[in-house]
């Protein structure tokens, strides 16, 4: 499994550019499809992993979805449990850096108190994928939340994933705004940080929910981040 290159501005998680068949998206990235429920090729490809039953689990106690969850890692690290490479430290199956990962993990105990024996402490739970899952599964949360408060009602897991991968600022942004938008002028990263993911200075909103699109399939994009 080869690990993509990803985003190194600090304070940014990580982001692994997708692979697979070109897709469209139309309209409004807020559409749902009404289906709810776990499935899609990301939700079987989390539950493949031998921690895959507790990230389940995780997003349960957090209220999210776990199709959601499974579509973070899935678009991090293709659900593997990596290390971080050099000038950045996010890590694990969802490629949380540390300051997101404490923070994250500190409001998901605070959430739900009774996961605090079960999960690894410290930065050592980064690398624990069970343990990172209750972080990553917080951050949607928190994501979907920010989102619901820029007015829109049912974020998801398209919209999420602009927060996640672009951060609580640029994020909402690119979650809100038109196909045309140019990225760049949203999110401010550099030239080279959007070449090393496929993406150029010129290019859009659109082009950017084509390749998470393409990555997850349309019904998996298209999915309510919060528990229903």
């Amino acid at each position: 499994m080869q690990v993509k290159p990803t985003f190194q501005e600090p304070g940014l998680p990580a982001f692994s550019f997708p692979v697979g068949g070109s897709s469209s998206v139309g309209g409004s990235s807020s559409s749902v499809d009404g289906s709810g429920g776990s499935s899609g090729d990301a939700y079987n490809t989390m539950m493949a992993q031998d921690w895959g039953s507790q990230a389940a689990d995780a997003a349960a106690a957090m209220g999210v979805s776990a199709t959601a969850l499974a579509a973070t890692c899935e678009m991090e690290s293709n659900c593997q449990n990596v290390g971080s490479v050099s000038g950045s430290s996010a890590a694990g199956a969802f490629q949380m850096i540390n300051s997101t990962y404490t923070a994250d993990i500190s409001g998901a105990v605070a959430y739900d108190p009774g996961i605090a024996g079960s999960i690894v402490s410290g930065l050592a739970g980064q690398m624990d994928p069970a343990t990172e899952a209750y972080a990553a599964s917080y951050e949607l949360r928190s994501d979907a939340l920010r989102l619901q408060s820029k007015n829109i009602s049912d974020p998801t897991v398209l919209d999420a994933r602009a927060v996640y991968q672009f951060g609580a600022g640029a994020g909402p942004a690119v979650a809100t705004a038109n196909d045309s938008a140019n990225i760049a002028a949203l999110t401010g990263l550099s030239a080279a940080s959007l070449a090393a993911n496929g993406l150029t200075s010129s290019s859009t909103v659109g082009d950017w929910r084509a390749t998470v699109v393409a990555k997850l399939g349309s019904a998996t994009a298209n999915q309510t981040v919060l528990a229903q």
